[in-house]
């Protein structure tokens, strides 16, 4: 992990970790990229996952071609 912190601040990348959020959202009230959001739902449950499986669950929006 030490490498890796290293080539982020080597690289000027650190900020975008340490400062943004998921998909390197800078202002955490705006939702953009829904994959995003899902995939990081995937390994620790948020607001945004749990409402995007409810849709899922319902089965409505899902193409059917």
């Amino acid at each position: 992990m030490p490498e890796e912190a290293q080539l982020l601040e080597d690289t000027g990348m650190e900020t975008a970790v340490s400062e943004r959020g998921i998909g390197g959202i800078a202002d955490p009230d705006r939702i953009r990229c829904l994959h995003t959001w899902y995939a990081a739902h995937l390994v620790n449950a948020n607001a945004v996952g749990e409402l995007i499986d409810r849709v899922l669950a319902e089965g409505e929006y899902l193409a059917t071609d």
